[in-house]
């Protein structure tokens, strides 16, 4: 059971995803479906993270992604079948990058 904190929303692990959000964006590479892998770090924070571009995952995986309130994207990590760490912990497990479920459809 999922007593979670964090962005809510259908399908859970939705984070903020959105280009706009964030800063020191650097590639780490390409997952077997295309969408780029970075590490990066939220504007207004210090801790650098790894992940997906909502922008990027609308055109491989758009129900994946959720336009908030806030009118920022947000993309569902589960059903990318993604984890959601920092970068730190990426490194600290061997700093591969993960593959991809396919989408279903």
């Amino acid at each position: 059971r999922g007593g979670g904190r964090g962005g809510g929303g259908r399908g859970g692990g939705a984070r903020r995803s959105d280009i706009r959000l964030k800063h020191d964006i650097v590639l780490l590479g390409r997952l077997d479906d295309g969408l780029g892998y970075y590490r990066f770090v939220y504007n207004g924070g210090h801790t650098a993270y790894v992940g997906v571009m909502a922008q990027e995952v609308q055109t491989v995986a758009p129900e994946a992604v959720t336009r908030a309130a806030d009118g920022y994207m947000r993309v569902s990590y589960d059903l990318l079948g993604l984890p959601f760490e920092t970068y730190e912990q990426w490194v600290a497990t061997g700093a591969h990058l993960p593959s991809v479920k396919p989408a279903a459809h």
